[in-house]
């Protein structure tokens, strides 16, 4: 790297995972039209009446299809929407725009699922990420704040064996899964961390000039869940630290059989413990427009923005992958540490991108536009 000090830090959005097989925002779109089109949710929707569990008026989910048949709404903007119906309205309306809302981001999870379930091709494509190594030995540690969903860092850090932490204890615990249905039973290891204590002194990131990379998941992840009344925060990973064991972890633990005994619970994945003990994980992916927003029920910990906040300011260099800067509240906090520091600069790592977006115009002398993909830096990251 040229004309960079060592004092910097990353933020990478989804741009950051095309070449690995995960797709942008209109194929996510396209997946989730296809399952809550008009002819095909309503079908479900007119089963759920039958067996009593479920019930929707036909003014919610004409409001629904009208938002979903929107071509030129985005998954993002389509959740958006659908938050604004239900602070719209008052119960019991507001109840069903509330279910609605939850079974959309159930379902984009299972969507990102199925984007990480093709080992073969990630086995072939995580070669193109493997300039990340050198990138690691020279930022010790390296701090990486994404706003994605997938495993991608943690697979690559497995596959070349590059020391990971996201600051949630050092302990690891087993949880036993019980697939009542199947009567399969299977351990998963865990870090469970409070919190209450997310914050830059409580947290176990690894230490200035330690090599490894430190990781904040600050839209929540597939791997990461609220537990015990949203007391905790609890990482999954696998037994083995391979590619094909977190897949294999991922699938196992979200598409895992619901207790037959119980009613089928929302964006939740519910269990029996070792004890017999009912359990729930709630999946922590934020989307849409109104992202930690204090009217909204989230379950991605807004303490990880904060931390993103506090943890940036012992940074001169930022160099931005993958991300489109089009969410608020992260682009706010860039404006500030742009303001703070007339030494702190921004390298965006963009193929396509020509212009510097109008709200960075002010600080266009300290912005660097750098038309590579995610791979082509990480191989030749030069400035």
């Amino acid at each position: 790297m040229n004309d960079i000090s060592s004092n910097t830090a990353f933020i990478l959005g989804s741009g950051f995972c095309v070449e690995f097989g995960i797709p942008l925002i209109d194929t996510i779109t396209n997946d989730l039209r296809k399952f809550f089109c008009r002819d095909n949710f309503q079908q479900i929707v007119n089963r759920w009446k039958e067996e009593g569990d479920v019930d929707f008026s036909d003014e919610t989910l004409n409001s629904f299809f009208s938002l979903i048949e929107d071509q030129t709404l985005n998954y993002e903007q389509i959740i958006g929407k659908l938050e604004e119906l239900y602070e719209q309205h008052r119960s019991p309306i507001n109840d069903e725009f509330l279910g609605l809302l939850y079974r959309l981001n159930e379902y984009l999870s299972i969507i990102f699922i199925k984007y990480h379930t093709d080992v073969s091709k990630f086995q072939e494509r995580i070669v193109l990420y493997k300039g990340i190594k050198n990138i690691t030995e020279r930022y010790k540690p390296t701090w990486i704040f994404t706003l994605n969903h997938d495993l991608l860092i943690e697979m690559i850090a497995s596959e070349y064996e590059i020391p990971l932490s996201e600051g949630l204890g050092i302990e690891v615990k087993k949880i036993l899964f019980v697939d009542t249905l199947r009567g399969i039973r299977y351990h998963v290891k865990s870090n469970i961390f409070p919190i209450q204590n997310l914050n830059l002194d409580k947290m176990t990131f690894f230490p200035k000039n330690k090599y490894g990379i430190n990781l904040v998941k600050i839209h929540g992840s597939l791997g990461l869940y609220t537990f015990d009344d949203r007391n905790f925060i609890i990482k999954l990973f696998p037994e083995r630290l391979s590619l094909n064991d977190w897949i294999k972890s991922l699938v196992k633990i979200n598409l895992m059989s619901h207790p037959i005994d119980l009613p089928k619970s929302i964006n939740e994945i519910s269990f029996y413990d070792e004890r017999g003990v009912l359990q729930f994980l709630r999946r922590t992916l934020l989307s849409g427009e109104h992202k930690f927003h204090k009217k909204f029920n989230q379950e991605a910990p807004h303490e990880f923005l904060r931390l993103f906040s506090e943890k940036l300011k012992d940074f001169s260099n930022l160099i931005i992958i993958g991300y489109g800067l089009k969410d608020v509240h992260i682009n706010e906090i860039l404006i500030n540490w742009l303001t703070d520091n007339f030494g702190h600069q921004i390298f965006i790592i963009d193929p396509h991108l020509k212009e510097i977006p109008r709200f960075l115009v002010n600080f266009s002398k300290r912005i660097k536009l750098i038309n590579k993909t995610a791979t082509e830096f990480l191989n030749n990251p030069e400035f």
